[in-house]
């Protein structure tokens, strides 16, 4: 896929984002993946293209030890907090962890936080770059912990809250075409610690820290604890590799907490965009495409177009023979809204709710789930 010629704006970002690497890259913008990292000179296999510093780190109270810089009033009263923010995540039926929500909340400036908590803070500047990363354009309404936007959405918010009233036959008439792809929502667990803690943002703001957090952090550790992950370290350029099922870069973490990027075994030239894997090397191995497919759909929200992914166009059946499109169900509606979507093929039920995508055509209502779109 041919890059896009860099604009100035995204020269500047480069700056921004290259900040502290040492690195031979830049940031372009590709017509499909949006920002993406390129190399600007050639790379030998297994020649260190990057190493970078780790913008922000955040653990969960429960980890930290009693000495630690980040607890800064009564350790109980930091653990109350942290509880405060699991029930509102349990109570809104969040997909979130509430480690992604402790994160966010870790991100806000002085003139953010609470008036009556003494919270850690950050300045603005490193607010404004943690606000560079990717957070996705739309979640659906079907996404747990989110509700839609009714304002402002004009015959279409109509239509949804009198969907209920439609006959059947008016409604085989609807199936067939999908009345909005995206609305507008807002994350449930988010308004309400906006509420009980009083924040001094816009609930809005913090919901794209929130996103950040989530789609661009990873997880990290106590070394003095065993067990599960108990916090979250935001890298900013690592960040803007895309993902491929067969990359052409592999990362490791040197002992000072730098995240470092080597060239595969067939090196890199120069102008060639970074690509890593997001998933482990033993799920890379041994999933299918689809099984690959899904866990990225549901954990970062795009579909897999890499080299190794791409099967082409999925057909409709005949007499149709229209191009199928795809359905990601944690960023779109409901092709059938109130109505589960059934595989056609092998009979799956509930493909919106129980895949992270599906295949769907909009001109005679056929619908595939993964694995049978795949076969096809």
């Amino acid at each position: 896929m041919a890059l896009l010629v860099e604009p100035s704006e995204i020269s500047v970002l480069s700056r921004e984002v290259l900040a502290g690497c040492d690195a031979g890259l830049v940031v372009a913008c590709n017509d499909v993946r949006g920002r993406v990292l390129q190399a600007t000179r050639a790379f030998g296999a297994g020649e260190q293209i990057a190493s970078c510093p780790r913008e922000l780190r955040v653990m969960l109270p429960k980890s930290l030890p009693s000495n630690d810089t980040q607890v800064v009033r009564d350790p109980r009263e930091f653990l109350d907090d942290l509880s405060r923010v699991e029930e509102a995540c349990q109570a809104a039926d969040s997909p979130h962890g509430a480690d992604v929500y402790w994160a966010a909340l870790m991100s806000l400036t002085a003139e953010q936080k609470p008036t009556d908590k003494l919270w850690p803070c950050i300045s603005a500047e490193k607010q404004a770059r943690l606000l560079l990363l990717h957070r996705p354009a739309s979640m659906s309404s079907t996404c747990g912990g989110r509700r839609q936007t009714l304002e402002g959405h004009g015959s279409d918010a109509v239509d949804a809250a009198n969907h209920g009233q439609q006959s059947w036959n008016d409604m085989t008439m609807k199936m067939k075409t999908r009345q909005c792809k995206t609305v507008a929502t807002f994350d449930v667990a988010v308004r309400a610690m906006y509420a009980h803690f009083q924040l001094r943002l816009e609930p809005e703001k913090l919901e794209e820290l929130v996103l950040v957090w989530k789609y661009n952090s990873f997880q990290t550790s106590n070394p003095d604890t065993e067990g599960a992950a108990l916090g979250l370290d935001v890298f900013i350029a690592p960040s803007f590799c895309s993902h491929s099922c067969r990359p052409n870069c592999w990362w490791a973490m040197s002992e000072d907490l730098q995240f470092q990027i080597f060239a595969g075994e067939d090196g890199l030239e120069s102008g060639e965009e970074l690509s890593i894997s997001y998933i482990d090397s033993l799920r890379l191995e041994t999933l299918k495409t689809h099984e690959r497919r899904e866990l990225l759909a549901w954990n970062w929200l795009f579909l897999c177009a890499c080299r190794r992914c791409t099967q082409g166009d999925i057909i409709c059946i005949e007499p149709c023979s229209t191009r199928m499109i795809t359905v990601l169900s944690y960023a779109e509606e409901e092709v059938y809204p109130d109505f589960n979507v059934f595989c056609d093929s092998c009979d799956a039920r509930d493909l919106h709710g129980d895949c992270a995508y599906y295949y769907h055509c909009d001109l005679c209502g056929y619908d595939l789930c993964p694995a049978c779109g795949e076969k096809s």
